[in-house]
C-alpha cells in the first residue's frame, strides 16, 4: 500500500512538474499565458500536457495550442445557454467530439433556431443523432452509397420514419416502396456485403 502510494504521489509531482515546465515556456515564447490556459495546463493529463508541449515546439501560438479546448469551452457555454433544454446525449456529444466538429456546430450557433440546426445539418450528423449509422452497420454492414444521397436530402421528420420502418423491413428493395427511398436502380448494383437482395 505505501509502495502504490509513493508511486502516485511521485506520478502527481512529475505531472505538477511537468505542468509548470510547460507554463514557463509558454510565458517564454508568448509573453504571457493567460489565467484559463494557465488552469487548464494543472488541471491537464500528461498526455495533454505533452500534445501542447510538442505544439509549442513547432511555434504553436497560444490559439492553436488550445484550439480544441477553447472549443471545447466555448461550445459547452455557448450552445446550451442558447438551447436550454438540451438531451443529456447532446451534452456527451459536447464533451466527446473532435475540435473539427466543435467548430462546425459554433459556427452554426447564431443561425440555428433548433439545436437541430446546430447538430443535425449534415446526413451523418443527422444518422449519427438517430444511432441510425450504427445500426444500419450492425445489422446491414453499412449503407450503400446510392442511398446516401437520398438521406442527404431528407428533413429529419422523414429520416425517422425511416429509421422506424427499417426496423421491420427484411431487405433493401423491401424499403424501397414502403420507405420512399430511391427505387430499384436500373445500373447493375455490385453485391454489397450485409445486404439482403
Amino acid at each position: 500500500m505505501v509502495t502504490a502510494l509513493n508511486h502516485r504521489s511521485l506520478e502527481i509531482a512529475r505531472r505538477e512538474g511537468q505542468a509548470e515546465l510547460l507554463l514557463e515556456l509558454m510565458a517564454s515564447a508568448w509573453g504571457r499565458v493567460d489565467q484559463a490556459d494557465a488552469t487548464r495546463v494543472h488541471q491537464a493529463e500528461v498526455a495533454d500536457l505533452v500534445r501542447w508541449g510538442r505544439m509549442l515546439m513547432a511555434g504553436g501560438s497560444a490559439m492553436s495550442v488550445f484550439r480544441e479546448e477553447r472549443a471545447r469551452d466555448r461550445a459547452l457555454r455557448e450552445i446550451p445557454e442558447r438551447f436550454p433544454d438540451l438531451p443529456e446525449y447532446r451534452h456527451a456529444r459536447l464533451r466527446s467530439a473532435d475540435c473539427h466538429r466543435l467548430e462546425q456546430w459554433l459556427e452554426r450557433l447564431p443561425t440555428a433556431t433548433s439545436a437541430d440546426g446546430v447538430f443535425a445539418l449534415t446526413c451523418g450528423d443527422r444518422l449519427e443523432d438517430q444511432g441510425y449509422e450504427r445500426w444500419s452497420k450492425q445489422r446491414l454492414g453499412g449503407l450503400p452509397s446510392w442511398v446516401l444521397g437520398r438521406l442527404e436530402a431528407a428533413e429529419l421528420d422523414t429520416l425517422e420514419e425511416w429509421a422506424i420502418a427499417l426496423t421491420t423491413e427484411p431487405s433493401l428493395e423491401t424499403r424501397d416502396s414502403t420507405v420512399g427511398l430511391p427505387a430499384a436502380r436500373t445500373t447493375p448494383r455490385r453485391p454489397a456485403r450485409g445486404w439482403s437482395p
